[in-house]
């Protein structure tokens, strides 16, 4: 998801926290992954955008490739 930060008591559009979580099974064992990102900033390669499925379900997959790679 993403969220609005709260500055000064106040949200904030330009600020924003993204998270995702999700579980998975691998070679029998049961994971759970949380990535939360702070203020994430948009890049070219996210056209402009800078919410949780641009930038942190991006990572979560990344993070459960590695772990899930044959060795």
């Amino acid at each position: 998801g993403t969220i609005s930060k709260k500055i000064d008591g106040k949200y904030s559009s330009e600020h924003t926290i993204t998270n995702v979580i999700s579980n998975f099974k691998h070679k029998n064992r049961h994971y759970v992954i949380y990535v939360l990102l702070d203020e994430p900033k948009s890049t070219k390669e996210t056209y402009g955008f800078a919410s949780a499925g641009w930038n942190a379900v991006p990572t979560a997959k990344d993070i459960i490739n590695i772990i899930t790679q044959e060795k």
